[in-house]
C-alpha cells in the first residue's frame, strides 16, 4: 500500500473545514430552532410546516445603513431577525421629514412594508441600525405556503396585525401622553431601547426634539 505524501498542513485545512462546516451547520440548526420558537408566538404552527421551512429558510445579511423601501423591496418574507437591529420608519412625501415607527432586534419579525402603510402621504422604509442577519423565505414560497398550509394566512395576519396595532397605539400615545409620561412609559415597557438607539433615533420614536429627550434623560 502506498502511502500518502500529501502536505500536513493542507491535511489541517481540510479538518479546520470539517469542523467549521459542522460550526456553522450547529448554529444555522439553532438558529432554525429559536425562529420557530419565535414564530409559535403568533400562532400554533400547523404539522409539516417546520419540515418545509426548514428547507426553505435562507439566511440573508444586511450591512449597517443598508435600507430595504417600497421601490426596492427585498426577499424578506417571514423574515425573523437572528443578531443585529433594524428600525421601520416614515418620510413624508412633502417635507422628507422622518420618524422612527419602530425597532426591531433578536427574534423579531421585520414587516413587510408595503402592507403596513397607515398614512398614504408618507413612505416607509427599513434601515437596519447594526450588521444584521434574518432568516426569511423568498416571496414564491411565501405565496405558495397557504396552497399547502391554509391556516398559515392566519400566522401571516397575527404577524402584520401586530404591526398595524403598535403603529396605531404610538400615534395615540403621542396625540394623548406628555414627553415626560411617554418618556417614562419607554423606560418601563422598553428599556432596552436605551442601550441600543441613538439620542436622534429615539426622539424621533417618542414624537419629540432630541433637546427634550437630552432635558428629560438629564432629570434622571
Amino acid at each position: 500500500m502506498v502511502k500518502h505524501q500529501g502536505c500536513p498542513g493542507l491535511l489541517v485545512q481540510q479538518l479546520d473545514k470539517a469542523k467549521k462546516g459542522h460550526f456553522f451547520t450547529g448554529k444555522k440548526k439553532m438558529e432554525t430552532e429559536y425562529y420557530f420558537a419565535a414564530l409559535r408566538k403568533y400562532d400554533q404552527l400547523p404539522i409539516g410546516l417546520e419540515a418545509y421551512l426548514t428547507q426553505a429558510l435562507k439566511t440573508r445579511q444586511f450591512k449597517k445603513k443598508q435600507k430595504i423601501t417600497q421601490n426596492t423591496p427585498t426577499e424578506t418574507f417571514l423574515s425573523c431577525i437572528t443578531s443585529g437591529a433594524a428600525r421601520l420608519y416614515s418620510t413624508d412625501r412633502e417635507t422628507h421629514q422622518e420618524q422612527s415607527l419602530d425597532f426591531f432586534f433578536k427574534g423579531d419579525f421585520i414587516p413587510l412594508i408595503y402592507h403596513t402603510d397607515l398614512n398614504q402621504k408618507k413612505d416607509l422604509s427599513i434601515e437596519f441600525l447594526e450588521d444584521t442577519t434574518a432568516l426569511a423565505i423568498t416571496e414564491k414560497h411565501y405565496l405558495f405556503l397557504p396552497k399547502i398550509f391554509p391556516q398559515i394566512l392566519h400566522l401571516y395576519h397575527n404577524i402584520q396585525q401586530k404591526h398595524y396595532l403598535n403603529q396605531i397605539e404610538r400615534n395615540i400615545l403621542r396625540e394623548i401622553l406628555s414627553a415626560q409620561t411617554r418618556y417614562d412609559q419607554l423606560q418601563t415597557l422598553r428599556p432596552e431601547l436605551f442601550n441600543r438607539l441613538s439620542i436622534i433615533d429615539m426622539a424621533s420614536f417618542l414624537g419629540i426634539h432630541p433637546n427634550t429627550l437630552s432635558a428629560l434623560r438629564g432629570k434622571k
